[in-house]
């Protein structure tokens, strides 16, 4: 199965400007209205408007010096298909650490419930896929997976779709106008991406569009904190670091950059969905972090919860309470999971 020429097949398209139909001939999609063509290029699919692409272009610019200096990324299929473990000399070891316990979590308290539910191959959307790893464990467990993002390089973007040996079907479009068509995924994930979002209601807002009304929309990796004075220290922080190691703020993007329990509850009331937080205890160590941060003086660390969003199956018999968050322990995580 080639990325370049399932799409069709597998999922429905629609043009992310007008939102109308587009048509194919296996090599493009083609929207007459807008008289735009939406082409494959190196196996991504690109539909990302040319306005867009300019909006992006200095955050992008910026972003990828970030990365290229934190090291993401290795020419080594080895290192891509192993994702979310790595070695222990990475130099991001510690984020993707995180990043393997949430995975654990996810697909142990949302993933087997869907799979086990549906009892078929689901439509999957990873939004905020960056370099697919994600994309390509859903591909593994034999699910049809868009991988979305903005990025489209080979270490740390969408081509290094071509070091995996599981297909998926890699996607340039922006979050704010998604080019599918309505209620065709099972499942939509923000991967360490919400926070970068500049309107989290319209990015929840198309995620939600295309989701079936029994699809789960779930949140990874995006920083969670208990108020907004201890979120904004983070941005401040982030900035001043930003602005010594690399000469420029973080603040290309008009980004929201971290979530609240306030903000979840806003989310859930304009939607109309309901949510809860999985919690991932990964030790003393960590139960002990915001304790010690107060002590010294500091901002309370972000938590990394796997947040899940689901849709009402009847809404007449929703209440207000129903909206509410609520909150999920899991037991923390094995060694060998860890």
């Amino acid at each position: 199965m080639n990325s370049d020429t399932i799409p069709a097949k597998l999922f429905d398209w629609t043009c992310p400007v007008c939102v109308g139909p587009v048509s194919s001939d296996g090599d493009s999609f083609f929207c007459a209205p807008c008289e735009e063509a939406y082409e494959c290029r190196a196996g991504i699919w690109s539909f990302l408007p040319a306005q867009r692409a300019a909006h992006y272009a200095p955050f992008l610019e910026q972003y990828e010096i970030v990365r290229r200096t934190e090291e993401w990324g290795r020419p080594d299929a080895d290192f891509y298909r192993a994702l979310p473990k790595t070695s222990s000399d990475d130099p991001n070891r510690e984020i993707w650490q995180m990043r393997r316990r949430a995975f654990r979590a996810f697909v142990r308290r949302v993933l087997t419930s869907i799979e086990a539910r549906e009892a078929r191959p689901i439509h999957a959307i990873d939004l905020g896929a960056g370099n697919g790893w994600l994309a390509y464990r859903l591909a593994l467990r034999g699910h049809y997976v868009a991988a979305v993002d903005l990025r489209v390089g080979c270490l740390d973007g969408l081509g290094a779709h071509v070091q995996y040996d599981a297909d998926f079907v890699p996607v340039q479009a922006d979050f704010g106008c998604l080019p599918f068509a309505d209620a065709q995924f099972d499942l939509a994930v923000f991967n360490a991406s919400l926070h970068y979002a500049e309107d989290c209601e319209t990015a929840m807002r198309e995620a939600l569009r295309v989701l079936r009304r029994t699809g789960r929309l779930v949140i990874l990796d995006s920083p969670f904190y208990r108020n907004d004075e201890d979120g904004w220290r983070m941005v401040r922080e982030r900035d001043r670091e930003f602005l010594s190691r690399f000469g420029f703020a973080s603040n290309a993007l008009a980004s929201e950059h971290y979530l609240t329990e306030h903000r979840l509850n806003e989310l859930a009331a304009v939607h109309d969905v309901s949510w809860r937080r999985i919690r991932r205890y990964a030790g003393l160590k960590s139960l002990l972090r915001p304790l010690e941060a107060v002590l010294r003086g500091r901002r309370r660390p972000a938590d990394f919860p796997v947040i899940e969003f689901s849709k009402p199956y009847d809404s007449t018999r929703r209440t207000a309470a129903s909206v509410r968050g609520k909150n999920e322990s899991v037991p923390a995580l094995s060694a060998d999971e860890a």
